[in-house]
């Protein structure tokens, strides 16, 4: 009895998660999501542009300061930026079920490509054809990147001590071998002080 009570109401819970799959906006959270993560290559900070156009712009599913606040979460947290970036941003809209969804349609190219690439790249990774085509992507990557720092650059320093800041702190990483935690750490810190007073 119990055992009919509890498979009635999974019945009915996968009858109403595959009508929201289909119909709504959780599959419109991995379509979006398997789209950043099949042509985001290089990681979270080339992923940047792509992700403002698609959930800032198109989307509209949060502002362009909520994302770099989700972005710089994501990069103090455990896990790739692409992943924790899009669960963020999957459970703003949707709670968890839209957080797991995010995160599955972000990381499903990933495990899609890498599998075939797998197979493949032993027999070809020789080939100047393919040797030319890496040489492009990072070109690309590169390109990617800069654009984000420099739409970081102008979102996020928005007065003259955080120019400051962000001048020392350059310097610094550039100089010394310092772990990005403790830098992170520490400007946290310095931004709740800064705040407070």
């Amino acid at each position: 009895m119990i055992l009919a009570y509890i498979l009635n109401i999974s019945q009915d819970f996968l009858v109403i998660f595959i009508y929201n799959l289909a119909m709504g906006l959780y599959l419109t959270l991995f379509t979006t999501f398997f789209k950043i993560g099949a042509f985001s290559f290089g990681g979270g900070y080339a992923m940047l542009p792509l992700l403002t156009r698609e959930i800032v712009d198109r989307k509209q599913w949060c502002s362009n300061e909520e994302l770099l606040d989700y972005f710089a979460i994501a990069q103090v947290t455990p896990g790739v930026i692409a992943v924790n970036t899009a669960t963020f941003i999957g459970y703003k809209q949707k709670k968890l079920l839209g957080g797991i969804i995010a995160t599955l349609g972000v990381i499903t190219p990933s495990i899609i490509i890498i599998i075939i690439l797998a197979n493949l790249i032993s027999n070809f990774n020789n080939l100047p054809i393919v040797i030319h085509a890496l040489n492009g992507i990072r070109i690309a990557v590169a390109v990617l990147m800069l654009s984000s720092i420099i739409k970081l650059y102008q979102q996020g320093i928005k007065d003259k001590l955080q120019l400051v800041i962000y001048f020392i702190v350059l310097i610094l990483v550039s100089l010394l071998t310092i772990n990005n935690i403790y830098i992170v750490i520490t400007l946290i810190i310095l931004g709740l002080v800064v705040k407070h007073e």
